[in-house]
């Protein structure tokens, strides 16, 4: 899968980048801990916890070309490893991470890992922390249009046995495809709740998970 590089990826999808992060982190003393930032594609979620003294992020992703390029690299609290998600997860034998977070990405990786192996990447009372889907995808083609900042948008989105398809295009830009599981909530619970304590609140179309490792 082609990602775009940071200028495109902001064009592309400005609407949902211009959402705040601060959902993620709700309720989080952020202070001195170690975040694990999953598919941390333009570094938003990392950027966030680093503007409130965490001790230590750790970036993980395969498109090192969506970071954005004023992001502070040289911060001495700042790592990065370039590598599928699912390789991390099945390397790691570290102490743990307080904060996990994957945003708008779980969907590309959950299905390819067990969750002894999530439970692993997280230290006992931290927290695991995603967005997703609330609702299953159409099987028809559903298309949406929009406007942002003067740009016309169209958004082309459906399932193909439990694959969802989706097409972002802007005008002036080409379109951008991207293929991911559909995963219901039920399939999270299961896999998730012998190793965390798990709450759902939905935002309209998605939802937002708060797990914590018991």
């Amino acid at each position: 899968m082609n990602y775009p590089d940071y200028n495109t990826y902001t064009k592309l999808y400005g609407r949902y980048l211009k959402k705040s992060v601060q959902p993620f982190f709700e309720g989080i003393d952020l202070n001195g801990k170690r975040v694990l930032d999953l598919c941390a594609g333009g570094g938003q979620l990392s950027q966030f916890a680093m503007s409130k003294e965490c001790g230590e992020v750790l970036m993980i992703d395969t498109a090192p070309q969506m970071l954005n390029p004023e992001f502070p690299l040289d911060d001495w609290r700042v790592s990065r490893l370039v590598t599928p998600v699912e390789w991390f997860f099945l390397d790691y034998n570290g102490v743990g991470f307080d904060v996990v977070t994957s945003r708008q990405a779980i969907n590309y990786w959950f299905k390819n890992v067990s969750g002894e192996d999530i439970s692993r990447v997280v230290k006992h009372g931290g927290v695991l922390v995603f967005n997703t889907f609330g609702n299953k995808p159409s099987i028809t083609p559903t298309v949406r249009e929009y406007y942002h900042e003067g740009v016309a948008y169209k958004e082309i989105s459906y399932l193909i046995d439990d694959t969802i398809h989706h097409v972002q295009t802007a005008a002036g830009f080409k379109p951008h495809v991207t293929a991911f599981a559909w995963i219901d909530r039920e399939e999270f619970r299961q896999k998730l709740s012998p190793f965390f304590h798990c709450r759902e609140v939905v935002d309209g179309p998605s939802s937002m998970w708060y797990c914590k490792k018991i």
